[in-house]
């Protein structure tokens, strides 16, 4: 169950703080249940970690010139 895993982490005050999910729905989510809500809820935390991992990705390379090391095909 992902409750166990990663609950004690933080994702339940982060799904409940941002106000995606009430408390006791976020608490039925890390417990197993309601599996269609849990897959969307963790989908929203993945995508939003991984914005943020884009944005902090793309300031290193401006800051380190990085940016010009990345072949133009890419973009």
């Amino acid at each position: 169950c992902i409750g166990k895993l990663w609950a004690d982490g933080g994702l339940r005050d982060l799904m409940v703080d941002s106000g995606v999910y009430a408390g006791c729905t976020v608490d039925q989510m890390l417990l197993g249940k309601q599996f269609n809500r849990s897959v969307r809820g963790l989908t929203l935390v993945y995508e939003a970690l991984r914005s943020l991992w884009f944005a902090s990705f793309f300031k290193w390379c401006e800051e380190n010139d990085g940016i010009d090391a990345i072949p133009k095909d890419v973009w």
